[in-house]
């Protein structure tokens, strides 16, 4: 089963079990991140990307510059590990390296989760690649993919037991679109997937189809 066809099960199942003004207040705020374009105005294939500086799970740090040096870097934001649609995209991720252990490229997970949740994602997931923690959304905002979620929509997560000031470190209740880059050693964006809606993922088979035609 393809990474979207998980998604849209999982969607499905959700879709079955909410009340019917619960879906439209998570689907009314998709539509608002839509008609702002978030996604065309964020970082695209031929920009570079920003140099970042970021700790992961264990409190090592990371920078672009010391990834690039191995070869290319694969970089997914994701919302953070409350996110059902993101543990389904990070463990398929997890499978895609595991079934290629060969793999010519660093994957690094970012979301603006504080250090204590990055890890409890990993940890949770069994994750086998490198997760980032991104304070304030500084990285994300440099690559235009941050927007500060709805009263209505903080409301229906709070029903759900989510706490984004909790897992955020802060009150700004700003998340990350989805979105997943290729950087190629010259820090070149080869490859980006953005997307406003939150159920829809890169596949893994089309970044390793990417990964190939770099290697």
């Amino acid at each position: 089963m393809s990474l979207q066809q998980s998604l849209a099960a999982y969607q499905f199942q959700m879709a079955s079990s909410l009340p019917t003004e619960v879906l439209e207040i998570l689907s009314r705020n998709t539509s608002l991140l839509q008609e702002q374009h978030l996604a065309e105005k964020a970082l695209h294939e031929g920009d570079k990307f920003p140099v970042f500086s970021l700790v992961d799970s264990d409190g090592q740090e990371h920078s672009l510059t010391q990834l690039l040096a191995k070869g290319s870097v694969i970089i997914s934001f994701y919302r953070g590990g409350w996110c059902p649609y993101c543990v389904l995209e990070l463990k398929a991720l997890r499978d895609m390296l595991e079934s290629q252990p060969e793999l010519n490229a660093t994957l690094v997970a970012i979301s603006p989760e504080t250090q204590k949740h990055t890890a409890d994602t990993k940890a949770n997931n069994n994750l086998n690649f490198i997760v980032l923690s991104d304070e304030d959304n500084r990285l994300a905002r440099q690559c235009g993919l941050t927007f500060k979620l709805g009263d209505d929509l903080l409301m229906q997560y709070e029903n759900f037991g989510i706490d984004i000031q909790s897992h955020n470190g802060n009150d700004k209740f700003e998340i990350p679109i989805p979105a997943t880059y290729i950087v190629d050693r010259q820090g070149v964006i080869r490859f980006a997937f953005v997307e406003e809606d939150y159920t829809s993922r890169a596949e893994p088979e089309k970044l390793l189809a990417v990964l190939g035609n770099l290697s």
